[in-house]
């Protein structure tokens, strides 16, 4: 598992090294090349790789690109539980211990669930292998989602993965227009709520009433 490590700006010098190449003499390095800054990790390029100039820019994202691809995992963000597989008898397949959850609770808002014990968000990770010579073996990952559920292949997980980070940043710009549009909200006077609420009953008794007659 990989993740982007940001590598600082270059603003005064232009290097002679192609993006591609650049991203090929990173991964001749191993992990360790992550904690070094940019100036280190030019200095463990083989001159061999130089190449046509590049600018700062494109230096920099393909520095950032090989780096990423040769990151260790983040440390700490799943539990040792949520990287074990059981077995699950009555499901007759192997599950991860224990899910990833979101902290956040449930957002349904049809109560088709009990939002404070329901995650909004939750995944894990399912192997289907009894007699595996017969049906083979098969890796899912259940992506769940308020009570319902979603069985991913990786690749698949990885796509809904990629939605929801493009989801992210545009449900982030409409959470900036909602507060723009939520800057005129203001509270109703419950005494008018309670004479309103009174006036419809009545409304609705004369109504039924009418039938009736």
């Amino acid at each position: 598992m990989a993740h982007v490590i940001a590598v600082p700006q270059i603003e005064t010098e232009t290097f002679g090294h192609e993006a591609y190449i650049v991203a090929e003499a990173a991964r001749e390095h191993p992990a360790p090349v992550v904690t070094d800054t940019v100036a280190a990790i030019l200095a463990r390029l083989d001159p061999a790789y130089v190449a046509k100039e590049t600018s700062p820019g494109a230096l920099r994202e393909a520095l950032t690109e090989a780096v990423s691809t040769i990151a260790d995992p983040p440390v700490g963000l799943l539990a040792e539980a949520q990287t074990t597989l059981i077995r699950d008898v009555g499901l007759g397949a192997l599950r991860t211990a224990e899910p990833l959850e979101s902290e956040l609770r449930d957002i349904d808002a049809d109560g088709l669930s009990d939002n404070t014990n329901v995650p909004w968000l939750a995944a894990e990770v399912v192997v289907h292998a009894e007699r595996s010579q017969a049906y083979g073996r098969k890796t899912t990952v259940w992506t769940h989602y308020g009570v319902h559920t979603g069985e991913l292949t990786p690749a698949r997980g990885r796509e809904a993965l990629a939605a929801m980070r493009d989801f992210a940043d545009r449900y982030e710009a409409l959470l900036d227009f909602a507060d723009q549009v939520a800057a005129d909200d203001f509270e109703g006077d419950p005494e008018i709520a309670r004479l309103d609420t009174e006036a419809e009953d009545r409304r609705i008794k004369a109504i039924t009433k009418g039938r009736r007659a």
